[in-house]
């Protein structure tokens, strides 16, 4: 490719050239760059007009005689013929370029035409059998160069592309029919003329064409057409600037002995046009790539074969859905369409590296509706059955979670089964008593708004309301949908809750009443599930792990405490809150001492709660070691200091000890009352 581009346009002014420079730019690719074809994808269809021939005019009309020395700067001035005499003299074959018009309108509005100078350029051979079906692309009329300019050689082409119904460039006419006769493309023009004028050959029957040069033949379409097999986008063809050749400054390997592609590329001048592989690339690297096809024979084609796969995977995708459909395509979720996609435009892609293409927008369309008309299908089974299943879920498990449950049914254990979980008991702390002092209306009223804050907490988090419990609340955690942060959403659900009964604490210091909650938490294997009788179910948990949390919740009123957890639990959190150990109890009903542990807060305040871990972790290793009476100094420092209720609670127990030391001290408390 030698473009006129915006470097030419600076260097030699502006478009279109003088023919004496276009003269020029011919004599150098022939005779100092050793071109062997110069194809020109240009058409000058007027005369050029010069200052010397205005003034020979104007003499002639006025019967002014001309001297001899008048005519020979006629003659030199003369820029239509110096180009005329550089494609003729030059030893690169030039292959000239025209238009055809394909309406009369157009025609109309173009230069006027004129076949003649053309008619040596036709086919050497042509047998038309398509009768009255001939379907080639037909022109009303032609747009050459000046005479002058187009018998100076005697290889010319039409330069028309044919646009896809959105623009892009994707096949081309190789041949078009005027007036009786059928002229070749400037591709196959300038093919012929690499080829030294091997034979030029057509045969066209109703719905194809076939065009042979020499030995090497072209199948295209009934229209004439063939598929534009593009390398790549704008640039993918080697260029140099027609600049460099004027100058002399151009690689001479990049034009030795090579065909030649003469065109325009600088902005503005409007040569381009939208392909497949680029919006907007030269309309003389098309014409350079259609070239290239015909010389290695590697336009796309469309075998019969690839007619036969694209019925087979059209009809084969309807039965494959049909069969697999609930077995495979619903299980993945759609995976498997999207996998067949891919497989299909990989197909495509393999076979279009082959030179082959086929419809795979067509395909990959049929395969995507036949997804979702079978997906609506699957769906709309699928909302029946969930409504049901939400409807008889809902009489066990609370309602804001169904929706959930109901999406994962597979992770739920309907008929119970064990899995690790948190359980958290919630209560509120002396409402019993308080209930005693309110009407049932009141009371309900304030325990409504505990819930009200307290639910979404749970839920928020991950949890699933078990079951209120007057004046409390049992959530669990890990079930029904399964949860492997079971304890640290327990804990972080607990902490939260806190900060969410703040605008419930005015309404009850009206009553003379503080809000506060305990909470007990504890994690370990329980059976979770559907448990109850034929008439009544109930989704609950069962296991000794959550009975602990019962004490647990329990437990606080003895140690002052608000949230208590146990080991269990506190080995799940992964140090994500901050917990001191209160003590080790034996719980009622229970042989076997554990530890109890409460929860103060987020791991990053760890500074804030350190001081007073520290001072009650000092008391409570001196309890331990049955030193009642310093340990009873140091709870009670702890407890002023921090005004910690735990501390003041273990205070007044070492005081008591210290009066009636126990036997056998072991640092254990048996708690006495659930």
């Amino acid at each position: 490719l030698v473009m006129v581009d915006d470097a030419s346009l600076e260097r030699f002014g502006r478009w279109p050239w003088s023919r004496t420079t276009m003269a020029r730019l011919i004599r150098m690719l022939g005779e100092r760059y050793g071109a062997r074809v110069i194809v020109t994808d240009l058409v000058f269809s007027e005369p050029e007009s010069a200052a010397l021939q205005q003034l020979v005019t104007w003499m002639r009309k006025r019967g002014h005689p001309l001297s001899d020395e008048l005519a020979r700067e006629i003659q030199a001035d003369d820029a239509d013929h110096m180009l005329a005499r550089a494609i003729r003299q030059s030893p690169a074959r030039v292959v000239q370029g025209f238009y055809y018009y394909s309406s009369a309108a157009a025609a109309a509005h173009g230069p006027a035409g004129n076949a003649d100078p053309v008619r040596g350029n036709l086919f050497d051979h042509l047998v038309d059998r398509s009768g009255g079906a001939n379907a080639t692309v037909r022109a009303v009329d032609l747009n050459t160069n000046i005479p002058v300019l187009a018998k100076a050689s005697d290889a010319a082409g039409f330069l028309n592309f044919i646009p896809d119904v959105d623009g892009a460039i994707r096949f081309s006419p190789l041949l078009v029919r005027y007036d009786g006769f059928y002229f070749p493309s400037l591709a196959l023009a300038a093919a012929r003329a690499w080829n030294d004028g091997a034979a030029l050959t057509a045969r066209i029957d109703p719905d194809a064409v076939e065009v042979a040069l020499g030995e090497r033949q072209y199948e295209l379409t009934a229209q004439g057409m063939a598929w534009i097999n593009y390398y790549g986008p704008a640039g993918t063809m080697a260029g140099v600037s027609a600049a460099d050749v004027l100058t002399g400054r151009a690689d001479m390997s990049l034009l030795k002995d090579r065909l030649v592609l003469l065109g325009v590329s600088a902005a503005g001048i409007e040569d381009v046009r939208t392909t497949p592989v680029d919006v907007l690339m030269p309309g003389a690297e098309i014409h350079a790539t259609l070239i290239d096809n015909l010389l290695n024979g590697d336009f796309l084609k469309r075998p019969d074969a690839i007619y036969l796969l694209e019925i087979t995977l059209m009809l084969g995708i309807g039965l494959l859905y049909g069969m697999l459909f609930g077995r495979v395509v619903q299980r993945t979720h759609g995976v498997f369409s999207l996998l067949l996609l891919l497989g299909i435009a990989l197909v495509a892609h393999l076979l279009f590296r082959q030179g082959i293409w086929m419809h795979i927008v067509t395909i990959e369309l049929q395969l995507a509706l036949t997804m979702m008309i079978l997906f609506a299908l699957h769906y709309g089974r699928e909302l029946l059955r969930r409504q049901r299943m939400r409807h008889a879920f809902a009489s066990f498990v609370d309602p804001a979670v169904v929706d959930e449950v109901v999406g994962r049914e597979e992770e739920v254990g309907l008929s119970g089964d064990e899995r690790e979980i948190s359980v958290m008991f919630v209560d509120v702390a002396g409402f019993t008593s308080l209930s005693e002092r309110l009407s049932p209306t009141q009371v309900v009223h304030h325990i409504n708004g505990f819930f009200d804050a307290a639910m979404p907490i749970v839920f928020a988090n991950g949890g699933c309301v078990d079951r209120l419990t007057g004046d409390g609340l049992i959530a669990l955690f890990g079930a029904p949908i399964a949860d492997d942060a079971h304890a640290v959403h327990a804990c972080r659900a607990a902490l939260d809750l806190e900060r969410a009964l703040e605008p419930l604490r005015p309404a009850f210091e009206v009553l003379k009443h503080p809000l506060h909650v305990r909470i007990g938490i504890n994690s370990g294997r329980m059976v979770v599930g559907n448990m109850g009788s034929s008439q009544r179910l109930q989704y609950t948990f069962m296991g000794d792990a959550g009975n602990t949390a019962a004490r647990l919740e329990s437990l606080n009123k003895q140690y002052g405490s608000t949230r208590m957890i146990g080991e269990a639990t506190l080995a799940g959190l992964n140090g994500e809150f901050v917990c001191r150990e209160l003590d080790r109890v034996v719980l009622v009903g229970k042989t076997e001492a554990v530890s109890v542990y409460e929860l103060l807060g987020e791991a990053r305040n760890e500074a804030r709660w350190r001081p007073l871990i520290d001072a009650y972790a000092r008391a409570l290793e001196l309890y331990r070691r049955g030193k009642f009476a310093e340990a009873a100094a140091a709870f009670e420092q702890s407890w002023r200091q921090f005004a910690d209720a735990p501390s003041r609670q273990m205070w007044q127990r070492c005081v008591a000890l210290e009066r009636r030391p126990p036997e056998n001290w072991q640092g254990i408390w048996r708690a006495v009352a659930k």
